[in-house]
Protein backbone atom coordinates (compact mmCIF):
# COMPACT_ATOMS: atom_id res chain seq x y z
CA UNK A 1 0.00 0.00 0.00
CA UNK A 2 2.94 2.35 0.89
CA UNK A 3 3.85 1.91 -3.22
CA UNK A 4 0.37 3.55 -4.20
CA UNK A 5 1.27 7.15 -3.92
CA UNK A 6 4.56 6.87 -5.29
CA UNK A 7 2.95 5.03 -8.07
CA UNK A 8 0.58 7.64 -8.81
CA UNK A 9 2.92 10.38 -8.74
CA UNK A 10 4.91 8.64 -10.48
CA UNK A 11 2.04 8.24 -13.51
CA UNK A 12 0.76 11.96 -12.87
CA UNK A 13 4.57 12.86 -13.57
CA UNK A 14 4.95 11.08 -16.74
CA UNK A 15 1.36 11.91 -17.76
CA UNK A 16 2.66 15.38 -17.26
CA UNK A 17 5.29 15.31 -19.14
CA UNK A 18 3.49 13.92 -22.51
CA UNK A 19 0.57 15.99 -22.20
CA UNK A 20 3.14 18.95 -22.06
CA UNK A 21 5.63 17.56 -25.28
CA UNK A 22 2.18 17.13 -27.10
CA UNK A 23 1.56 20.88 -26.18
CA UNK A 24 4.44 22.01 -27.44
CA UNK A 25 4.53 19.70 -30.60
CA UNK A 26 1.01 21.42 -31.35
CA UNK A 27 2.75 25.07 -30.90
CA UNK A 28 5.16 24.62 -33.45
CA UNK A 29 2.74 23.24 -35.96
CA UNK A 30 0.41 25.82 -35.24
CA UNK A 31 3.67 28.17 -35.89
CA UNK A 32 3.99 26.25 -38.90
CA UNK A 33 0.57 26.58 -40.37
CA UNK A 34 0.83 30.64 -39.78
CA UNK A 35 3.73 30.86 -41.10
CA UNK A 36 2.37 29.18 -44.02
CA UNK A 37 -0.77 31.22 -43.92
CA UNK A 38 2.14 34.25 -43.62
CA UNK A 39 3.78 32.81 -46.87
CA UNK A 40 1.05 32.84 -49.21
CA UNK A 41 -0.94 35.73 -48.03
CA UNK A 42 2.11 37.11 -50.05
CA UNK A 43 0.91 35.36 -53.55
CA UNK A 44 3.75 33.68 -54.73
CA UNK A 45 2.97 32.59 -57.79
CA UNK A 46 2.80 28.69 -58.65
CA UNK A 47 5.49 26.98 -60.77
CA UNK A 48 4.51 24.59 -63.57
CA UNK A 49 7.57 23.69 -64.89
CA UNK A 50 8.03 23.54 -68.48
CA UNK A 51 11.01 24.98 -70.50
CA UNK A 52 10.78 29.29 -69.03
CA UNK A 53 14.44 29.26 -68.00
CA UNK A 54 14.30 33.38 -67.13
CA UNK A 55 10.49 32.53 -65.54
CA UNK A 56 12.36 29.53 -63.20
CA UNK A 57 15.01 32.34 -62.11
CA UNK A 58 12.61 34.68 -61.59
CA UNK A 59 10.29 32.33 -59.35
CA UNK A 60 13.09 31.52 -57.25
CA UNK A 61 13.61 35.53 -56.90
CA UNK A 62 10.47 36.22 -56.15
CA UNK A 63 10.01 33.44 -53.66
CA UNK A 64 13.10 34.77 -51.80
CA UNK A 65 12.42 37.73 -51.86
CA UNK A 66 9.19 36.79 -49.71
CA UNK A 67 11.18 34.73 -47.28
CA UNK A 68 13.31 37.52 -46.78
CA UNK A 69 10.32 39.97 -46.10
CA UNK A 70 8.60 37.20 -43.53
CA UNK A 71 12.00 36.85 -42.07
CA UNK A 72 11.00 33.08 -42.90
CA UNK A 73 13.20 30.58 -40.94
CA UNK A 74 15.62 27.63 -43.13
CA UNK A 75 13.97 25.22 -41.96
CA UNK A 76 10.79 25.95 -43.88
CA UNK A 77 11.90 27.30 -47.25
CA UNK A 78 11.80 23.96 -49.27
CA UNK A 79 8.23 23.56 -47.73
CA UNK A 80 6.83 26.54 -48.92
CA UNK A 81 8.59 26.78 -52.01
CA UNK A 82 7.52 22.99 -53.11
CA UNK A 83 4.16 23.97 -52.05
CA UNK A 84 3.68 26.19 -55.30
CA UNK A 85 4.74 23.57 -57.23
CA UNK A 86 2.46 22.21 -59.29
CA UNK A 87 1.74 19.66 -62.44
CA UNK A 88 4.87 19.14 -64.13
CA UNK A 89 7.01 20.63 -61.54
CA UNK A 90 5.36 18.81 -58.77
CA UNK A 91 5.53 15.20 -60.14
CA UNK A 92 9.75 16.31 -60.35
CA UNK A 93 9.85 17.42 -57.23
CA UNK A 94 8.62 14.20 -55.63
CA UNK A 95 11.10 12.34 -57.72
CA UNK A 96 14.06 14.71 -56.84
CA UNK A 97 13.13 14.67 -53.23
CA UNK A 98 13.25 11.05 -53.19
CA UNK A 99 16.44 10.68 -54.88
CA UNK A 100 18.33 13.05 -52.21
CA UNK A 101 16.46 10.93 -49.40
CA UNK A 102 17.81 7.61 -50.61
CA UNK A 103 21.13 9.30 -50.98
CA UNK A 104 20.90 10.60 -47.26
CA UNK A 105 21.18 14.13 -48.28
CA UNK A 106 19.80 17.02 -46.10
CA UNK A 107 17.26 18.91 -48.21
CA UNK A 108 18.08 22.85 -47.30
CA UNK A 109 17.02 25.64 -49.44
CA UNK A 110 20.64 25.56 -51.08
CA UNK A 111 19.98 22.23 -52.12
CA UNK A 112 16.76 23.09 -53.65
CA UNK A 113 17.52 25.98 -55.50
CA UNK A 114 20.67 23.85 -57.18
CA UNK A 115 18.42 20.81 -58.15
CA UNK A 116 15.20 23.42 -59.48
CA UNK A 117 18.14 25.49 -61.31
CA UNK A 118 19.61 22.35 -63.00
CA UNK A 119 16.52 21.43 -64.12
CA UNK A 120 14.82 24.37 -65.07
CA UNK A 121 18.07 26.90 -66.38
CA UNK A 122 20.36 24.85 -67.26
CA UNK A 123 24.03 26.07 -66.92
CA UNK A 124 24.57 26.08 -70.65
CA UNK A 125 21.64 28.31 -70.78
CA UNK A 126 22.90 30.11 -68.04
CA UNK A 127 26.69 30.71 -70.05
CA UNK A 128 24.51 31.50 -73.05
CA UNK A 129 23.38 34.49 -71.23
CA UNK A 130 26.58 35.56 -69.37
CA UNK A 131 28.53 35.46 -72.90
CA UNK A 132 25.61 37.73 -73.80
CA UNK A 133 26.26 40.05 -70.86
CA UNK A 134 29.84 40.12 -71.90
CA UNK A 135 29.17 40.83 -75.84
CA UNK A 136 26.71 43.76 -75.01
CA UNK A 137 26.33 46.46 -76.84
CA UNK A 138 24.42 49.85 -76.64
CA UNK A 139 24.59 49.71 -80.72
CA UNK A 140 20.73 51.12 -81.58
CA UNK A 141 19.33 51.61 -78.22
CA UNK A 142 19.14 54.58 -76.20
CA UNK A 143 20.79 54.81 -72.80
CA UNK A 144 17.82 53.71 -70.89
CA UNK A 145 17.03 50.36 -73.17
CA UNK A 146 20.81 49.73 -73.27
CA UNK A 147 21.08 50.21 -69.40
CA UNK A 148 17.54 48.11 -68.55
CA UNK A 149 19.45 45.44 -70.75
CA UNK A 150 22.32 45.50 -68.92
CA UNK A 151 20.57 45.26 -65.35
CA UNK A 152 18.69 42.39 -67.10
CA UNK A 153 22.12 40.60 -67.98
CA UNK A 154 24.13 40.91 -64.89
CA UNK A 155 22.74 38.54 -63.30
CA UNK A 156 23.97 35.96 -64.90
CA UNK A 157 27.65 37.43 -65.12
CA UNK A 158 29.30 35.81 -61.48
CA UNK A 159 32.11 38.10 -62.50
CA UNK A 160 29.67 40.94 -61.69
CA UNK A 161 27.91 39.79 -58.35
CA UNK A 162 31.21 38.41 -56.69
CA UNK A 163 29.80 34.87 -57.41
CA UNK A 164 33.11 33.33 -58.53
CA UNK A 165 33.13 30.13 -59.48
CA UNK A 166 36.48 27.72 -61.32
CA UNK A 167 35.74 29.79 -64.39
CA UNK A 168 36.54 33.35 -63.07
CA UNK A 169 39.77 32.42 -61.44
CA UNK A 170 42.71 33.70 -63.01
CA UNK A 171 45.95 31.91 -63.17
CA UNK A 172 48.98 33.36 -61.41
CA UNK A 173 51.18 35.04 -63.35
CA UNK A 174 54.77 33.78 -64.15
CA UNK A 175 57.04 36.68 -63.99
CA UNK A 176 60.24 35.40 -65.99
Amino acid sequence: MDNEPNITNELLERMTIVLENMSQKQNVELMENQELETFCKNNPQKFKGGFNPEGAQSWIAEIEKIFIAMTCADANRVTFATFMLVEEAENWWRFTKQQLEDEGRQITWEVFKQKFLEKYFPEDLQRRKEVEFLNLCQGTMSVGEYAAKFDELSKFCPYFHDRVDERSRVPSLKVD
